[in-house]
C-alpha cells in the first residue's frame, strides 16, 4: 500500500490500518516507493492510495481500501459490495474524493472526532460512525450542489 507520506490524515489512519492489515500488507510512502513503480505517476500517488499486488494489479482510492479488507480477511464482503453495487461504489468514490481534496480539513475533523493520538483513540467506533454520517451528508450535498 503506497500512501502520501506528507499527509497527516493519511498517516493518522495508517496507524489503525496497519493494526488490521499487517503482516498481509506492506506500507510505504509514495515519496520513497515511486522509484519502484514507474507506471504510476506522481499525480496518481498524490491523488489516492495505491494498493499494488504482487501480481502487478493496482487498486486505487476506495477500491484499494476495500481490497485490503479482502486480503486481511476482516471484512472481505466490502470489496465485493464495492465491485457489484454501483451506488455503493459511487458513494465510496465520492466520499474518498471529497476527503482526498480536503485532507487538511479531514485531518482536523478526524482528530476532533477520534482524538489526537490514533493509538489511544477510545472513541473509535462512535467516531467512525459519526464521521461516516458526516461524509455521507457531504457527499449528498456535493452532488446536489453540482
Amino acid at each position: 500500500m503506497v500512501y502520501d507520506g506528507d499527509c497527516g490524515f493519511c498517516k493518522y489512519w495508517l496507524v489503525k490500518w496497519k493494526k488490521v492489515s499487517e503482516p498481509y500488507i506492506d506500507f510505504e510512502p509514495y515519496q520513497k516507493a515511486s522509484r519502484q513503480f514507474k507506471d504510476i505517476t506522481e499525480d496518481e500517488f498524490k491523488k489516492a492510495v495505491q494498493l499494488i499486488l504482487t501480481s502487478g494489479k493496482v487498486y486505487s482510492g476506495a477500491a484499494a481500501a476495500y481490497y485490503t479488507y479482502k486480503i486481511n480477511g476482516s471484512f472481505p464482503l466490502l470489496f465485493r459490495i464495492y465491485e457489484k453495487n454501483s451506488f455503493f461504489r459511487w458513494l465510496s468514490d465520492s466520499v474518498y474524493s471529497i476527503i482526498a481534496k480536503n485532507r487538511n480539513a479531514a485531518y482536523k475533523l478526524t482528530r476532533i472526532v477520534f482524538g489526537a493520538d490514533p493509538e489511544k483513540s477510545s472513541k473509535y467506533r462512535i467516531g467512525f460512525f459519526l464521521l461516516i454520517l458526516i461524509l455521507i451528508f457531504l457527499s449528498i450535498a456535493n452532488t446536489l450542489l453540482r
